[in-house]
């Protein structure tokens, strides 16, 4: 019978899968705080598949059926979300309107999201009751208060740290199961853990009419670029702030809109626009009466400056690469010797042989060169 790739009804550029990359984050913190850095004995399955998923991860060169128990490697544990789902944090000044509904800046883009709660589970298997014992009181400490961490996640062309914050609500040695006297003629020792983790649902991308489809480049069948809700703004200033913390000196880049001697320069406007997979526009905006007599652009990768006559109110910038992120500023000089320096972020299409690539499965050899 044949059969039909599903397509997908949404567009998911930019949508971040926030419990995803929740699951990573606890994974890291079992290996860490119970494995001793080993991230292959913690893996996602439900209770009932846990030991054929171990099975899967260690060697599959024997039938499950006849393999011996001691092969599974203990010790390990596997995690599966309670049958539930978000839950928004009710604490008290949690939820706030301002960053759900309308959106604070992060760097450069705009985020709204919802601070949410969601409950995970946890069991621990070992084949030794001193080592089942010893992780008992290991994870047991970590009970006592609520621990603060954080995971890296993609959003609007950058990367975005959302804090992930842990409570562990239960903790039990050799719980009763459906299988405790299987466990117990086999000498297995079990923990159960029951995880709250605390962290935020992201805003999902806004999606275009059902009519309209989305291509390679990014434009909507239209003719429209298409935008997924993300506003970005552009930095204006760079400052590097030197702060003493006990005796050691550290170095902190801090972003303000403005400078601590205000320029005498005026700029109203700066975009990029245009962009393609090998050129963007860059375009500004000032007064009439401004005093400009010289601008300049630097670009990531490009070592010479570009100088543009001051009358000018866009520059194309061509050569790039496709797929590329760069990095440029423009600064403006003033007949008074002041200058104002602004930043920009490009970000080229990919070419359609990098999209190939990027999709293509793990095992294909497209890419490969010879």
């Amino acid at each position: 019978m044949e059969t039909f790739a599903s397509k997908q009804f949404y567009i998911h550029k930019n949508f971040v899968n926030t419990y995803y990359y929740i699951y990573m984050a606890l994974e890291q913190w079992i290996s860490r705080a119970v494995f001793r850095e080993d991230a292959s004995r913690v893996f996602l399955a439900s209770n009932d598949y846990a030991f054929r998923r171990r099975f899967e991860l260690t060697d599959m060169s024997r039938n499950f059926n006849d393999i011996e128990i001691s092969s599974l490697k203990f010790p390990f544990a596997n995690y599966w979300p309670l049958n539930s789902s978000w839950e928004p944090d009710n604490r008290v000044a949690a939820l706030n309107a301002k960053l759900m509904y309308e959106g604070i800046y992060e760097n450069d883009v705009k985020i709204k999201a919802i601070p949410s709660t969601i409950s995970i589970g946890s069991v621990f298997y070992f084949d030794r009751e001193d080592d089942a014992r010893l992780a008992y009181e290991m994870i047991y400490y970590h009970k006592i208060n609520e621990h603060y961490y954080s995971t890296i996640v993609p959003f609007g062309g950058n990367t975005l740290e959302i804090p992930v914050n842990m409570e562990i609500v239960n903790i039990t040695f050799n719980p009763d199961t459906n299988e405790s006297s299987w466990l117990q003629n086999n000498r297995i020792f079990t923990i159960k853990v029951d995880f709250k983790l605390r962290s935020y649902v992201l805003f999902p991308p806004e999606q275009p009419n059902y009519k309209l489809d989305l291509d390679v480049n990014g434009y909507l069948s239209d003719g429209t670029l298409y935008g997924d809700g993300i506003d970005k703004y552009f930095l204006t200033e760079e400052v590097i702030l030197r702060q003493k913390n006990f005796n050691d000196l550290y170095t902190s880049i801090l972003t303000i809109d403005g400078s601590i001697v205000p320029s005498d320069i005026k700029i109203n406007k700066l975009i990029v626009s245009d962009v393609s997979q090998g050129s963007a526009k860059i375009s500004w905006e000032f007064p009439e009466d401004n005093d400009i007599t010289r601008i300049s652009i630097t670009l990531n990768g490009k070592s010479e400056p570009i100088n543009i006559s001051p009358e000018k109110n866009f520059y194309i910038l061509d050569n790039l690469n496709s797929g590329a992120y760069y990095i440029g500023y423009i600064t403006f000089y003033s007949s008074k010797g002041s200058s104002k320096k602004l930043s920009f972020v490009v970000e080229t299409l990919k070419s359609q042989e990098q999209i190939e690539i990027s999709n293509a499965p793990t095992n294909s050899l497209i890419g490969v060169t010879w």
